[in-house]
């Protein structure tokens, strides 16, 4: 089994995290008018430019990339049905019981013919 090497990896997931919020950041300094697909386009072109740096620059560039190419898809509608989607249990009639302080049990009795 190979070893895992915290750190090495933690920087990188760290870089990752944030170049996808560097996308956000860069997303927020272009005109509010600008099209939805032309957005998301500028950070994932940035992060293509940056991805081909060494090190730290190049993970930062792999979560800008990441991010744009999110919220390209999402601009065109993909993914977004099933981001909206209303929570499972809501759909099924099941509520949290809350009893006795314990969330994630739930209480079926209100509609046990969905189950």
């Amino acid at each position: 089994m190979a070893k895992l090497n915290l750190a090495k990896k933690l920087p990188e997931a760290a870089a990752l995290g944030a170049g996808a919020v560097g996308a956000n950041l860069v997303t927020n300094f272009l005109p509010t008018e600008m099209n939805e697909k032309l957005k998301a386009a500028v950070p994932l072109a940035l992060g293509i430019v940056l991805s081909s740096q060494k090190g730290i620059a190049g993970s930062v560039g792999n979560g800008m990339i990441a991010a744009g190419v999110s919220k390209l898809v999402q601009s065109f509608g993909i993914g977004s049905v099933l981001l909206t989607q209303p929570n499972y249990y809501d759909r099924v009639g099941v509520t949290p019981s809350g009893v006795s302080g314990q969330a994630g049990f739930y209480d079926v009795t209100e509609n046990p013919e969905t189950f």
